[in-house]
């Protein structure tokens, strides 16, 4: 039964993941799909991480799953990432946080609904958010609302972060993906999901699962929702839209219009207006946060 099915490559990349990986291994180990090859990237743990991963590697076979471990030095997370797309067999992959739960059917079900409508390349279901103290608690569920009639311009909410599902939680038909993504992708501190979703939903449908298939486990000393570093996640947020916008495969005027726009969202308030010539004079480009004139020429930073 399990070759009658497509293969779907699971990756999860982590960093001391110690404290947490137990339930996300347990939601692991709970998966009703047969077919899968796991692949886990330790980025250079210093924790228990190793010991705790390997010691789930027999159970984890024991359900019929190819088993795939990779220890590389602490790079950062898209470097995990990329070394995991890399290494990807499956007609399908998914991407999972090591603090995240997917509940059973979350693999069968994303690979199933792929499956029964060719016209999606990529899919999202619902997510329950619930506190790191309190696993058993939803505090809400998450999804992307589409109205009924409405046009779906994920593109363009994913640049503005508005109406957007929980980012990790998505299936990809892997051909489509590497038809439209060339690893590998920018190393940036983080920001991996954009890489991947941006370029899909620049070309492809997205669809949406009506069922809820995972947890988002808030965490309080979370990097991602510490004050301090927003600032600087805005600033390398930036970065990393401007690069992936440059990759893909669009006409230079649509460029622009993009850059417009992300400098719109992200830059200051007092620096939109003079940004905003990005739209209207096509010889400037954005590079490493650099303003070019033809390319080439640097006549100023970007201030954020």
């Amino acid at each position: 039964m399990k070759k009658d099915l497509p293969l779907v490559s699971l990756i999860t990349p982590c960093y001391n993941g110690a404290g947490h990986l137990r339930p996300y291994l347990n939601g692991v180990l709970h998966q009703t799909y047969p077919n899968v090859q796991y692949i886990f990237i330790n980025d250079g743990s210093t924790d228990e991480t190793e010991a705790i991963i390997l010691s789930h590697k027999e159970p984890i076979e024991a359900k019929g799953w190819d088993f795939v471990y990779v220890k590389q030095e602490n790079v950062g997370q898209a470097t995990a990432v990329n070394n995991g797309l890399s290494l990807v067999k499956g007609k399908y992959f998914a991407q999972v946080d090591s603090d995240d739960i997917m509940y059973p059917h979350y693999l069968e079900k994303y690979c199933n609904f792929l499956e029964t409508h060719p016209d999606c390349k990529f899919c999202y279901a619902r997510v329950d958010f619930v506190n790191e103290d309190a696993l058993g608690k939803i505090i809400l569920t998450r999804y992307r609302d589409i109205k009924d009639g409405k046009p779906d311009n994920f593109f363009n909410d994913l640049i503005l972060m508005k109406n957007v599902p929980p980012l990790p939680f998505y299936m990809v038909d892997t051909k489509a993906f590497f038809d439209v993504v060339k690893l590998p992708i920018f190393r940036g501190e983080g920001g991996q999901n954009w890489q991947i979703l941006l370029p899909m939903a620049h070309k492809y449908k997205c669809g949406y699962i009506d069922d809820i298939l995972a947890k988002y486990v808030v965490r309080k000393n979370s990097h991602s929702h510490s004050r301090s570093n927003q600032v600087q996640r805005t600033d390398d947020l930036k970065q990393i839209l401007f690069n992936t916008i440059a990759r893909i495969d669009m006409p230079e005027g649509e460029k622009a219009f993009w850059h417009d726009k992300i400098t719109t969202k992200y830059i200051q308030q007092k620096n939109k207006t003079k940004f905003r010539l990005f739209g209207f004079i096509p010889f400037l480009k954005i590079k490493g946060g650099w303003v070019y004139l033809f390319e080439f020429l640097p006549i100023g930073k970007i201030k954020g």
